[in-house]
């Protein structure tokens, strides 16, 4: 069974009782985003001849999910984020080092870019 355009559908039903959105999707890149969250699905719906998913079924935190100029944007638990750690603060030696592989990688492609001089081999040096 393999949907047509028409038929690939995501469907949110807000639950403001039990404070949960219940999303229905057979789109896979957006059941793949919710379960790298770390959401488990609720449901999986197959197909009766060869058992393929074809749509997933989640309940998620209303405060996890918002509605933005037709995009839908899900989130982690807000206690699940973990604050950024301390800057990391870099030696002049360190620095120095970077530029250098920089400029090294730079004059490398730059190398490869510039086409050979029609009749001269620099392997035939006077």
């Amino acid at each position: 069974m393999t949907l047509g355009a028409a038929e690939v559908e995501t469907i949110i039903r807000w639950d403001q009782e039990e404070k949960v959105a219940h999303l229905y999707t057979c789109q896979r890149g957006i059941w793949r985003k919710v379960e790298r969250y770390g959401y488990k699905a609720t449901r999986e719906f197959r197909e009766k001849e060869g058992g393929r998913v074809y749509a997933k079924e989640f309940d998620l935190p209303l405060s996890c999910v918002s509605l933005r100029r037709g995009n839908v944007k899900v989130r982690p638990e807000p206690t699940e984020i973990e604050p950024p750690g301390p800057r990391r603060t870099l030696s002049e030696a360190h620095k120095a080092a970077m530029r250098a592989g920089r400029d090294r990688k730079r004059l490398k492609s730059n190398l490869e870019e510039l086409e050979p001089v029609v009749g001269s081999d620099p392997s035939q040096a006077d």
